[in-house]
C-alpha cells in the first residue's frame, strides 16, 4: 500500500481500500489524485483494536505534491482488516487531533 500510494497508483489501490466501495473506482481515482502525494511512511508503532477488529499502524509521514517539494513530517495512520478472507487496507492518512493547533500533529524520526 505504501508503495502504490507513493507512486500514485491509486487505481490498483481501489481494489485493496477499506470502506470505499461504494464509490466507483473513476471517482475514486479521480478524488486521491487531487491530493496531496505520499512521500514517505516510517511505522513508529502497530495496535490492535478490538472493537474494529483492526490493525492500525501509527507513523511519520511525508506528504506533498512531489519529492522535491515536501510538507513537514506528520503523525498519520494506515488501517488494515480481514473483510471476507481478504486484507483491506486504508489509505495512509494524516492524524488530526483536536487538541494541536491546526488539528495536525507534526512528528519527528530517531
Amino acid at each position: 500500500m505504501i508503495y502504490l500510494q507513493s507512486e500514485g497508483r491509486w487505481s490498483e489501490i481501489y481494489d485493496l481500500v477499506d470502506d470505499f466501495q461504494s464509490t466507483s473506482k473513476d471517482d475514486f481515482v479521480r478524488s486521491m489524485q487531487n491530493g496531496k502525494r505520499l512521500i514517505s511512511f516510517t511505522p513508529i508503532s502497530v495496535v490492535w483494536v478490538p472493537p474494529t477488529q483492526a490493525w492500525v499502524t501509527t507513523g511519520c509521514a511525508v506528504f506533498g505534491r512531489s519529492k522535491s517539494q515536501p510538507t513537514t513530517n506528520v503523525v498519520a495512520t494506515v488501517t488494515a482488516r480481514r473483510v471476507n478472507d481478504l486484507w483491506r487496507i486504508t489509505p495512509v492518512a494524516i492524524a488530526l487531533r483536536k487538541a494541536e493547533s491546526g488539528h495536525v500533529k507534526s512528528c519527528r524520526l530517531p
